[in-house]
This record gives C-alpha cells, structure tokens and sequence, in this order.
C-alpha cells in the first residue's frame, strides 16, 4: 500500500523532498546553495518581490516552508518589526534553523500541514520556493496548499513560482502554466491578485488578497 500524507502529497513526495533538501545541506556547508538557490542575489531578490505584497511591519507573518530560516534574517536585517513563524515539513530543517538562530529557536517549528492542520491566524503567509521541486501531481499539490492554508491568513499570501518557457527548463523543477494558475486564482472567493515578473528569468511572484 502507498504511504501518503493526503491525495496530493504522498510518502514519495515527501521523499522527493527530503532527499533533494538533505543532500544540499551535506554538500553545501553555507550560502543559498543549502536551499537550493543559485545564488544569494537570486534568494535576496525573491524575498524583496514577497514582502512587497504589502507593510508588513508590525504584521503576523508566516513563513511556509521556512528551511533555514533565510527570510527571517532577510526580514531583521531589513529593520522590519512584527511576529514571525516559521514552519517546516522537513525536520532536518527545522534543527539547523534553530542552530543558526540561538536567540529566536522559538519562531521555527516542523509542522506538516498535510498530517496536521494549521491553527491560529495570521495576517499575511508567505511561500518562497516551495512549488519548485518536481513532484508526482505538483499541480494538485500546489492546489492543496492554497486550499489548506486559505483559512489562516486574513489579508494575503505570497508565493513564488516558475513559469513553463518551451525552450529552456531544467529537469527536477516544475514549471507552472501560467494561464492556468491565473484561472485557478480567478476562483477562489472573494481575493484579488496581481502578479510580478521581468525580475528573473522564468520566476514570477503572486500576491493573493482577501477583499476586505
């Protein structure tokens, strides 16, 4: 019998994950390469496009898909002030972000959101690299995400994603048909959203808000 966390995340999926994640962080000993980024600017520049979703100072911040704990020294080091939480799937994750963060151990925590519903509320929700990775069913994965969190934030979320180019796509990332990501987020009840690109190659950023 297939082990699985939900219909869209099956026990290879999350294997998928953890091996792509776990031999990056033997092979890298520090940098973005840890966490699959290319480079620091292209991690640094990924991290503007999502807090431009709004002020977030003095807002409820989730981190999904916290890894290392990247975006939260983005955010310090950025003099923004607020609460911050950071969740991972990954518990191998979750130990080092606490090691390389003594003073905030208490902001990271493994959670897994197929396997145990988010609780509490926040104000915004952000994903940064977390539909990348090529998955079994990534389409229905993305979906389920957005589904399951769709509750817990109050005015957005942002995410990035890769979009489809036919002539240039790297084996073990998953691509987004952008046209059909725009109709998916066109139904979902009262939101709006916008998307950014032309800031890297195939990356787009979107910002989800509920109407208020």
């Amino acid at each position: 019998m297939t082990r699985r966390f939900s219909p869209s995340f099956r026990w290879r999926d999350f294997l998928i994950f953890y091996f792509y994640y776990r031999d990056r962080l033997k092979t890298f000993k520090k940098g973005p390469h840890r966490v699959g980024w290319k480079s620091a600017y292209n991690q640094t520049i990924r991290f503007e496009k999502l807090i431009a979703i709004d002020n977030l100072n003095h807002c409820n911040i989730l981190d999904l898909g916290c890894g290392l704990g990247g975006l939260y020294d983005f955010l310090i080091g950025q003099g923004w002030q607020g609460s911050y939480t950071g969740y991972d799937f990954l518990k191998m994750m979750v130990l080092e972000a606490k090691q390389l963060h003594p003073e905030a151990q208490h902001v990271f925590e493994y959670w897994n959101i197929f396997k145990k519903p988010l609780t509490g509320s926040w104000d915004y929700i952000l994903m940064s690299g977390l539909f990348n990775i090529q998955l079994l069913n990534n389409w229905e994965f993305f979906k389920d995400v957005i589904y399951k969190i769709f509750p817990f934030f109050t005015h957005g979320i942002a995410f990035n994603v890769l979009a489809y180019d036919k002539l240039v796509n790297e084996p073990g990332l998953y691509y987004f048909n952008m046209d059909q990501l725009v109709v998916f987020l066109n139904s979902l009840p009262n939101t709006h959203f916008s998307i950014v690109s032309q800031y890297l190659d195939q990356d787009q950023t979107v910002y989800l808000y509920k109407k208020r």
